[in-house]
């Protein structure tokens, strides 16, 4: 959903103000798996959103990932552990369905990703959350200077 409102600054200069409602991915995880590699899952969870049902709009998802030294998985510290937590933030609207199969593929990758990464340790955990945001109460613009 897109809203296109024209403002004008003080010079008279057009701008285009534009409201965008986006999906926010977060990536929280343990500090031992690299910044590349992160990056490389955000940008393919972007395309698993692109593909799903639900009308997610990846090029518009605002994207971030926030890397942890120190934590515990259960009770095994960041010396033999790793984690992925994922949150995808949308707006309300789509079905439980939807989100739960969006939420399984995103697992079903993030899972082979793990694999792959031959992350040495005792235990490696990745969840994932889909979080429903308020289209009522959540507010986003964007200015886009001509």
């Amino acid at each position: 959903m897109r809203a296109i409102v024209f403002v004008f600054l003080k010079k008279r200069e057009l701008i285009q103000l534009t409201i965008i409602y986006m999906p926010h991915l977060i990536i929280e995880h343990s500090a031992n798996i690299s910044k590349s590699s992160i990056t490389n899952l955000q940008k393919n969870i972007q395309n698993i959103m692109s593909g799903a049902e639900g009308n997610f709009d990846a090029d518009q998802c605002k994207a971030r990932a926030l890397a942890f030294d120190d934590y515990l998985v259960g009770l095994i510290d960041q010396t033999t552990s790793s984690f992925i937590h994922i949150t995808l933030k949308v707006l309300t609207g789509r079905s439980l369905q939807i989100r739960k199969n969006l939420a399984e593929k995103i697992l079903e990758f993030s899972r082979e990703f793990l694999f792959d990464l031959k992350l040495p340790g005792k235990r490696h955990e990745i969840s994932v959350d889909i979080v429903e945001m308020e289209r009522e109460t959540y507010q986003k613009f964007v200015v886009e200077l001509n």
